[in-house]
């Protein structure tokens, strides 16, 4: 079963509306140490938003340009995880040392999967690590998509907008897409 653990900015609101300060905190986290540490090196490091578990899309992924990084002078990061999967306060662990060498301020909350979702989706949280598994809960690869990255959606844990902010009352109320 395809798994992603993913690791959101939110660019909604906080620190990470800011794009420049979005490409730093992308520069500044070793996928590959977290791989090769926490996982032991059974896991994949990310190549794209469906993969490479899921081989298919492979041909469809191209690489986009990111704008140019900020000079963060100490803002604070809330990393927002939960206890679910074992895994994952580890996870918050090596962003909060990977972020702190960047000179952001970093600290993570590691909660029951019960009481983080509607906190992650009012979002409260800089950097919200989830793990999902990927197409098996929604029919397929543009439902997830869908789900997890538009505006609109249920379950727009990145605070992605659409030519404006949209408030967490105005979002759609989740339907329970619990962790997988």
């Amino acid at each position: 079963m395809p798994r992603t653990n993913t690791r959101h900015l939110n660019t909604g609101k906080g620190v990470f509306k800011d794009a420049s300060l979005r490409a730093t905190a992308r520069a500044a986290i070793d996928a590959e140490w977290i791989v090769n540490d926490v996982y032991e090196g059974r896991a994949d490091v990310a190549e794209g938003l469906l993969g490479p578990a899921l081989p298919w899309a492979a041909e469809l992924r191209r690489h986009i340009g990111h704008g140019r990084a900020g000079k963060p002078t100490g803002q604070t990061v809330t990393i927002g995880t939960f206890t679910d999967r074992a895994e994952l306060p580890e996870v918050a662990a090596a962003l909060q040392q990977h972020l702190r060498k960047a000179v952001f301020k970093a600290n993570p909350e590691v909660r029951e999967y019960a009481t983080i979702e509607s906190v992650a989706l009012a979002g409260v949280f800089d950097a919200p690590i989830l793990s999902r598994a990927t197409v098996l809960d929604s029919g397929g690869p543009a439902a997830c998509l869908y789900s997890d990255f538009a505006s609109d959606s249920s379950f727009n844990i990145p605070q992605l907008v659409e030519g404006r902010i949209v408030s967490p009352s105005q979002r759609p109320r989740s339907r329970g897409a619990g962790p997988p």
